[in-house]
């Protein structure tokens, strides 16, 4: 890693066909086939990146834990906006694309998973106990961990 004490973790591919992952030193980076890595700033200072994924508009989101934000950015490495989930220290953690077309997370402190739409805005749903990993499946439901209970959920959008 370019920058020191980084410590990467989530990563997807990105419209441009590179990867793009987070850094925990509250960069995201993007690497080309070939290896060469790029990094590039978090407007928000010690934001927290968790996870990353290529968005159905092309642009890249990202959660933002320490700051309790989503960020959108561009594949040229460009934030073009980093939106405040509702709920204070929801600590959003895992993102997916959902079958809506929309973004969506886990809100790890608040017991909830969201969707964020490419316009910004975020609508929230509580879930049993505090939610981990999300993902979708190809029933069109969003299929989430909730770790600390030991179980599985599925949450149908609306």
């Amino acid at each position: 890693m370019p920058t020191s004490g980084a410590s990467p973790g989530g990563i997807t591919r990105g419209a441009d066909c590179n990867y793009w992952f987070i850094e925990g030193v509250g960069k995201l980076a993007r690497i080309t086939p070939t290896g060469t890595i790029t990094e590039f700033d978090i407007s928000t200072t010690n934001s927290g990146p968790g996870d990353i994924v290529a968005g159905p508009d092309g642009n890249l989101w990202c959660t933002e834990q320490n700051a309790n934000k989503i960020g959108r950015c561009t594949t040229s490495g460009v934030v073009t906006a980093e939106f405040v989930v509702p709920t204070p220290t929801a600590s959003p953690s895992s993102i997916t694309v959902g079958p809506d077309s929309n973004v969506w997370f886990v809100e790890a402190s608040a017991a909830s998973i969201a969707r964020i739409t490419p316009s910004g805005t975020i609508t929230e749903f509580p879930v049993p106990t505090n939610p981990r990993g999300i993902t979708r499946g190809p029933d069109g439901n969003i299929w989430f961990t909730e770790q600390q209970a030991g179980k599985i959920g599925r949450f149908l959008p609306p």
